[in-house]
């Protein structure tokens, strides 16, 4: 299964996350700080449907938030939209439990219309997409107890006939199969991306010039990594930024 099960939670985190962590049930929006399954989206859903294992908890409740999944002392949150709102909460957790945040990163999309034929989009993503969404948390890559899941997966895209506008509207995704899963625990793992070693000291273009990784992705990368403390800067090569790690 995707997560490891082998956490041993100490005697005193034990107690706070029983007496903080309560299994809930609740209506939707019923938490004041938390829609909980209120306007969940399909993808989420099924996610951590994939996701969970005998024994998880979902959606319970920890005052002022609701965690997806509690397994044992670790923290699961799926999130398919923008880290960026969602960064003041991953914060909280990490102090409180371990926390794993889990990411969906589509490399194949099937839209399928209401009307027509459905049809492969032609849009493609690799692996460093990711540092557009972590480059909002990146204070949290070397935080001790914080890890971070990627399941590649293709997804069908569902349009529908926008009647206020010429066009289509998404009305939602849904997961059609799990490619493959990446995890990262510490700042080593994300280095492991690159192949070959990544050069001592590096500037943005080098690393387009080497990997081919587009040029607002390596923005989106140097960012995370200066802010998690990874990379640290150098000085100037020209008229460019030069890094360290």
């Amino acid at each position: 299964m995707l997560l490891c099960t082998c956490h041993l939670c100490s005697a005193k985190r034990s107690i706070v996350l029983k007496e903080n962590c309560i299994s809930s049930n609740r209506l939707p929006g019923q938490n004041e700080n938390d829609f909980g399954t209120y306007m969940e989206g399909d993808l989420h859903r099924q996610l951590k449907a994939w996701i969970s294992m005998p024994g998880d908890r979902m959606e319970a409740s920890y005052t002022p938030y609701i965690i997806d999944i509690v397994r044992d002392d670790l923290f699961i949150e799926v999130q398919t939209g923008s880290f960026h709102t969602c960064r003041k909460k991953f914060e909280t957790l990490c102090q409180k439990a371990k926390l794993t945040v889990v990411y969906p990163l589509v490399l194949k999309t099937y839209i399928k219309y209401s009307d027509k034929k459905a049809r492969l989009s032609p849009r493609r993503r690799s692996i460093f997409h990711i540092f557009n969404e972590l480059s909002s948390i990146g204070n949290l890559l070397s935080t001790p107890g914080f890890s971070f899941e990627v399941l590649e997966c293709s997804v069908t895209e569902h349009r529908d006939r926008n009647r206020s506008r010429k066009g289509y509207r998404i009305t939602g995704r849904t997961l059609l199969e799990v490619l493959g899963k990446r995890r990262f625990v510490c700042p080593g793992d994300y280095f492991k991306l690159f192949s070959p070693s990544l050069p001592k000291q590096f500037t943005n273009g080098d690393l387009v010039k080497i990997y081919g990784i587009r040029r607002h992705l390596v923005s989106a990368l140097t960012l995370t990594f200066r802010r998690a403390g990874m990379i640290r800067l150098a000085g100037k090569r020209g008229r460019f930024h030069l890094y360290e790690y």
